[in-house]
């Protein structure tokens, strides 16, 4: 394409956070009418890019040039009046205003203060669902929306505001396969428009099916930009990691022990108060994986709340190596030698404390600093500093706030606490959902490992393949009841999918 097709550049753009360059002199730009996207490992310095330019950090050197001038962003209205949206992985509406209040927050930059007035938005809006393919009900609270939902009205309010360059962070971490489809079809007609997109991801799949041109960022450089046809996937993987990706663990041999973790005919609500779990009954052993197999809603969540001690179950027990356990607090449970790696990182985390305050936050592991009345702060950063440098956390110090971490290293210190204190058994909820590559291997192989040294492990997950690659036996959920446990040799996709799918499957 010829020069003046750009949209959007960087030169020499930089960003630190204290002594961490986060984007470090990147050189970057974007052609009217395609998908670029941005690929790299988790804290690359893919989304603090995009944050520079749409204006939510302030960049600490070099330019950004929107068709063809200088830009000054100093805050995201400026960088939407500059005609540049951004669809965040943490979606930013508000929860208790429906869709349409949602979008008449963002319909008018010309004015100081937000436009109420709903006249004329409800019929562009559905002028906007045809066109595009994202459809939304208008007068539907955000709160009762789903995730694919949601994200929706996230493109939409950029859409509003007339942007033409858009920025999508991690836009399919939460989306199932059948949402993603539906996305990619929607930033197609958007580009066939003349509109370009940013497209962060760390899915390389994702960017073969999607992109025109790639660009992969390590360590806050970009090391190479391809054309789409240029590059495979295994050469995309070498790029993001820097050598060859296993896709598949090795199962590492380990010497299958007694019942450790035992549910008898366990049944639960959801938060709605309707039957979430019901009868649920299985045992996990020290030295094996027991995966738990589903599709989503199937009542997984409230299975690892159970058994983590977050939410009691209505009948039924659960028993840790033969203590009734049903009615522990999630610290007692965790004093009896349950970890938990939960799928939802604002569930363990406080992302305004430090590091390693967050390694402390529950009672059971502040204990294990506790000085008298007080805790060991020497000790406690000393640990902390430990468990980073072992664990792989990219992170300026033990005193930075969480959220300052991307989401595979704060990944890897969810896996640092919950391991260093030495549990017998770990509940591991999609321990490895919106990682890339090479997190999500260092992750399977730390889980692995924790086999081979004789931990019981739950695992729960919606990749079936993982469930396959990292399990010795598998429990397949559906509509809240243990369908079926096999033996993961021999187990194949089919066979899986027809569980969890089945109406009929029994037990």
């Amino acid at each position: 394409m010829a020069e003046e097709t750009t949209v959007l550049q960087t030169k020499g753009l930089t960003k630190r956070f204290g002594s961490l360059v986060a984007v470090n002199n990147v050189d970057f730009s974007l052609r009217k009418g395609e998908i670029h996207a941005l690929l790299g490992e988790n804290g690359a310095g893919k989304s603090t890019l995009c944050n520079v330019v749409y204006g939510y950090y302030k960049p600490d050197g070099g330019e950004v040039i929107v068709k063809g001038k200088v830009a000054r962003i100093t805050s995201p209205k400026e960088g939407m009046r500059a005609g540049i949206g951004m669809v965040h992985q943490e979606l930013m509406l508000i929860p208790n205003m429906n869709v349409l209040q949602n979008l008449s927050l963002t319909t008018d930059l010309r004015v100081s203060r937000p436009v109420l007035e709903l006249s004329g938005i409800k019929s562009k809006l559905l002028t906007m669902e045809e066109t595009y393919g994202l459809e939304v009900d208008p007068e539907t609270q955000v709160e009762d929306l789903s995730v694919g939902e949601r994200q929706r009205v996230e493109i939409l309010k950029c859409l509003f505001i007339g942007a033409d360059i858009l920025l999508f962070d991690e836009p399919t971490s939460f989306l199932t396969d059948i949402e993603t489809e539906k996305l990619f079809v929607s930033l197609k007609r958007m580009t066939a428009e003349g509109r370009s997109i940013v497209f962060v991801t760390h899915h390389i799949d994702e960017v073969m099916q999607i992109a025109d041109r790639i660009t992969v960022m390590k360590l806050g450089k970009v090391i190479a930009t391809k054309m789409r046809n240029e590059v495979t996937q295994d050469q995309l993987a070498m790029l993001i990691v820097g050598r060859e990706v296993v896709y598949n663990v090795k199962k590492l041999p380990s010497e299958i022990g007694k019942t450790i973790l035992k549910l008898d005919d366990v049944s639960a609500d959801n938060d709605l108060g309707t039957p979430a779990v019901r009868d649920a009954s299985f045992e996990l052993r020290m030295g094996e994986i027991l995966g738990v197999a589903g599709v989503a809603g199937n009542g997984q969540r409230e299975l690892d709340e159970i058994v983590t001690g977050m939410r009691k179950p209505k009948s039924g027990k659960v028993f840790l190596d033969g203590k009734d356990i049903s009615k522990e607090t999630p610290d007692r449970v965790r004093a009896e030698g349950v970890a938990h790696i939960c799928e939802e990182h604002k569930t363990g985390f406080i992302y305004d404390f430090s590091l390693k305050d967050n390694l402390v936050l529950a009672p059971f592991l502040a204990g294990k600093f506790k000085s008298g009345m007080f805790l060991d702060q020497g000790k406690l950063k000393e640990r902390t500093r430990q468990l980073l440098k072992e664990y792989n956390v990219m992170a300026a110090s033990e005193e930075v706030p969480l959220r300052t971490l991307s989401g595979g290293n704060k990944q890897k210190f969810l896996l640092a606490r919950e391991l260093f204190w030495g549990p017998r058994v770990i509940v591991a909820n999609n321990p490895t959902k919106g990682l890339d590559v090479g997190s999500a291997e260092y992750i399977r192989n730390q889980l692995m490992k924790q086999k081979s040294e004789g931990k019981a492990i739950l695992m729960i997950s919606a990749d079936l393949d993982e469930i396959l690659d990292m399990s010795d036996r598998i429990a397949v959920m559906n509509q809240g009841r243990i369908a079926k446990i096999v033996d993961a040799k021999g187990a194949d996709l089919r066979e899986l999918a027809t569980l969890m799918t089945t109406s009929s499957a029994k037990k």
